[in-house]
């Protein structure tokens, strides 16, 4: 069994901040230490594209960085990204929710409280335009999401 530093094969400049990154074979690198983007081919053959490796598009991602704002995902992106992987989390007010479809029906709740579950909607459209936390609407309240990521 190959040890993980022996898929690392060689250093990159990180797509985002340009910081030195180890890469596999395939292109794919772990998280940047200094900017936290996760080397991928993929991203960087479709910077528009979001949810592939990271929840940002690429292109997103670099205008973050250049205005000193942390990788969240914007709401479009965190939807395009729902859409390629059905699984995300974000974080609002501390509070971790998620995002999956276990029956067809979207679920937005509590990540770690499955129990608490705060919405069902019909498809992504339903919960792009009626997804709320408190009776506010996601895509309003979205630019005070803490972080976004795969559904841990």
């Amino acid at each position: 069994m190959k040890k993980e530093s022996e898929y690392k094969i060689k250093q990159a400049n990180c797509d985002v901040c340009g910081n030195l990154v180890w890469l596999d074979q395939y292109g794919n690198g772990d998280e940047c230490p200094v900017c936290g983007w996760r080397q991928s081919e993929e991203s960087a053959d479709h910077p528009e594209g979001a949810g592939i490796m990271n929840i940002p598009s690429l292109n997103n991602a670099r205008e973050l960085y250049r205005q000193g704002k942390r990788l969240v995902a914007n709401f479009n992106d965190f939807i395009e990204a729902y859409k390629r992987y059905g699984e995300l989390e974000f974080t609002y007010k501390g509070v971790v929710y998620g995002v999956y479809a276990p029956r067809g029906t979207i679920i937005l709740f509590e990540s770690y409280r499955s129990s608490d579950e705060i919405g069902h909607y019909k498809d992504i459209e339903d919960f792009r335009n009626n997804a709320s936390i408190d009776g506010v609407l996601l895509k309003d309240l979205w630019v005070d999401v803490e972080n976004t990521d795969f559904l841990q």
